[in-house]
């Protein structure tokens, strides 16, 4: 597929769809509330993606920078995974 604007940039994407400017691939926890509120129509409804696993790996746990703590914490919180 080939259009005038190609991005990598999930932001980016949503944005230009928003506006009407072409179609977008999202992920289901940024498309549902979208959907849910009518700004965004599923064009393949029944059509997925093999699922993917998101890893955070470091070095050592007892020594881990806070903000590496959070940024953990974050992602988990944004995928609805508290497991270890």
């Amino acid at each position: 597929m080939r259009g005038r604007l190609s991005t990598d940039e999930a932001p980016t994407a949503r944005a230009s769809t928003l506006a009407g400017h072409g179609v977008v691939r999202l992920l289901r926890i940024d498309a549902d509330p979208l959907i849910r509120e009518g700004r965004l129509i599923p064009l393949l409804p029944r059509w997925t993606l093999p699922g993917m696993g998101c890893y955070a790996i470091a070095a050592r746990r007892d020594d881990q920078p806070l903000k590496v703590v959070r940024c953990i914490e974050s992602v988990r919180a944004y995928f609805g995974n508290t497991d270890a």
